[in-house]
């Protein structure tokens, strides 16, 4: 079975066949290149050509890429503003970064309260030229408590936490960042 991406760059397919679904990933460097759909047999689920696409257009990577963006060197094109700017009940700042042999433009975004400045984050995300959309590689936080209004004391939100991208998790069609780990780097 063959499909077409929709000209923006590395896609991302999900499929439905009956109550379930199919997903396939693969890289393309030329927008518009067919490519194919490998499908996983221990699923046992019979792939047919009454086959329904829903969704498309995400970038996938391997984790070493993924790594490898976090560890480059990178020096401002932008750089942030001497004083956070205040929105509402945060202070917020931005910078644009860039790494040399890489394509595509790092954005760097700091958030912090202004009524609990141990609630923060500081994220380092990654904007590709091909047009396959930004993923955000790493978000380091402080302590902001309930997760989706939940107590769990032992949730890393209750401490100073990191979210890294993930390969595995990005694959899933979650967030690659939606992990997060505790740390007392800079607790």
């Amino acid at each position: 079975m063959q499909a077409t991406d929709a000209g923006k760059g590395p896609s991302f397919l999900a499929f439905q066949q009956g109550a379930a679904y199919v997903k396939a990933w693969k890289r393309t460097q030329q927008p518009g290149l067919p490519f194919i759909l490998e499908v996983d047999h221990s699923i046992n689920l019979p792939i047919t050509t009454n086959i329904r696409v829903l969704s498309g257009s995400v970038g996938a990577y391997a984790q070493d890429e993924i790594d490898d963006l976090i560890s480059r060197r990178k020096t401002f094109s932008e750089a942030p503003r001497r004083e956070l700017k205040i929105e509402g009940a945060h202070a917020r700042n931005d910078a644009k970064l860039v790494a040399e042999n890489v394509s595509g433009e790092f954005r760097m975004f700091m958030r912090r309260s202004e009524d609990f400045p141990e609630n923060f984050s500081i994220g380092l995300v990654y904007q590709p030229t091909d047009g396959s959309g930004e993923i955000t590689l790493l978000r380091c936080n402080g302590k902001h408590g309930e997760y989706r209004g939940t107590f769990d004391p032992d949730h890393p939100h209750y401490d100073f936490h990191i979210h890294k991208a993930d390969a595995a998790i990005m694959a899933t069609g979650c967030r690659p960042e939606k992990n997060a780990a505790k740390t007392l780097e800079y607790a």
